[in-house]
């Protein structure tokens, strides 16, 4: 079965549901009936329902697995026998209202103020294919050499909550591995340079060594600032180091 990649669906629906935004009457006894997703003729099994709308898809119609299907009393006759009819005036219409019971978030506007046009230099540096009205959005990526075409909208699909957890996975992993060069850095000598006083300790200098580590040590004045100085580290903390002036 196709799986929508932009919304969620909210099956399975009950046939009486699906009668009752119609404004129709049933005439199907089991009104139990579970109908699991809304889908093209082609695309559908036999646990969704389906639509039909024009006699130029007769072909798909007439080899569609479909349970049910939304079409008009002039198209009916194309339908296998084991597609069940919800004959309507106006197919599109109720296409409308069904899909709202599926997916309820498709027919919401929700358009980002955020999106905009790929930069010319960008098409040219990747070597993009792109159509007319494109827009995309932030932090979705686009490999080289793809093309898009006309009209087309193309937002990212992460939600906010999965956003703020993949931020703290790597929040976490940068920590972790700056906290194993730290760790590698104590016993050994490192020139650094003396940047000022300590943040947390007006008693002690704060230093920065080459790899742009902090270094907070012991000192009697603050004649040292500004210079260059071999400071041994002999402790690694998570967010700072703790050295001795040599």
């Amino acid at each position: 079965m196709f799986k929508n990649p932009f919304f969620k669906n909210k099956g399975p629906v009950s046939l009486k549901l699906i009668f009752d935004i119609c404004n129709l009457t049933s005439n199907i006894n089991d009104k139990k009936i579970k109908v699991y997703d809304i889908n093209n003729l082609d695309l559908s099994t036999n646990k969704d329902i389906t639509f039909f709308h024009s006699v130029k898809y007769k072909d798909q119609a007439e080899q569609t697995k479909a349970k049910l299907c939304i079409t008009t009393k002039n198209l009916n006759k194309y339908l296998p026998n084991s597609c069940t009819s919800i004959i309507v005036e106006n197919v599109l219409l109720s296409l409308g209202r069904v899909t709202k019971l599926f997916y309820p978030s498709s027919i919401t506007d929700d358009f980002k103020i955020n999106l905009k046009a790929l930069k010319k230099s960008i098409i040219k540096k990747n070597n993009l294919q792109i159509g007319k009205n494109v827009l995309v959005g932030m932090h979705v990526f686009i490999g080289k050499n793809s093309s898009i075409g006309h009209n087309t909208i193309i937002e990212d699909n992460v939600s906010i909550d999965e956003k703020k957890n993949r931020l703290e996975l790597l929040q976490s992993s940068l920590k972790k591995s700056a906290f194993r060069i730290s760790r590698r850095m104590v016993g050994k000598l490192e020139k650094c340079l003396v940047t000022g006083v300590s943040k947390k300790d007006p008693g002690e200098l704060q230093a920065r060594t080459e790899n742009n580590k902090v270094v907070n040590f012991n000192s009697e004045g603050n004649n040292l600032v500004g210079e260059f100085h071999i400071l041994k580290i002999v402790e690694a903390m998570p967010n700072s180091l703790r050295g001795v002036i040599c």
